[in-house]
């Protein structure tokens, strides 16, 4: 799992920043709201912990003995999946043409939105909540809980 808390965190060792300063420039940079040079500086940086991705989804899919091909999709999930040019990076690299996939992998968001049975709150507005809403989410369809009247909800 390598995500936005891991791309602040080498924003912060790298511009010698506190941590809540790098995820700060993090989101300005997502919002389109930095400088040329500062903007460049800051994709030079997630650059570098994209290239760890790259090579432990490599090792990951390389790991797998007798599959034929994988499928395309990918769901990116948290903060990090929001910051520009992640899917260009991603599945445009070279990594993609050592796995055998069905087609050219595709990135889609899950849309929170469209989870019927989860009720929307405050708390809950946007990928960075993704992640631990749905493990929930599956670990309450998987084990079912059940009401004071003994029936699963």
């Amino acid at each position: 799992p390598i995500g936005g808390a891991d791309i602040t965190k080498e924003l912060s060792q790298k511009l010698k920043r506190p941590y809540l300063d790098a995820e700060k420039i993090k989101r300005l940079y997502s919002l389109g709201k930095l400088n040329t040079k500062d903007s460049s500086t800051v994709l030079n940086i997630i650059n570098v912990v994209l290239n760890f991705w790259h090579a432990g989804i490599e090792e990951l899919f390389k790991s797998f003995s007798g599959v034929k091909t994988f499928a395309p999709d990918f769901y990116l999930v948290g903060g990090g999946s929001d910051l520009p040019d992640v899917k260009e990076q991603l599945f445009e690299e070279p990594w993609t043409k050592s796995i055998p996939f069905k087609s050219s992998p595709e990135f889609k968001k899950i849309d929170i939105s469209k989870l019927k049975e989860l009720e929307r709150t405050e708390e809950i507005k946007n990928n960075e909540d993704l992640l631990p809403v749905l493990c929930a989410y599956y670990y309450f369809l998987v084990k079912g809980i059940k009401n004071e009247w003994g029936n699963y909800q």
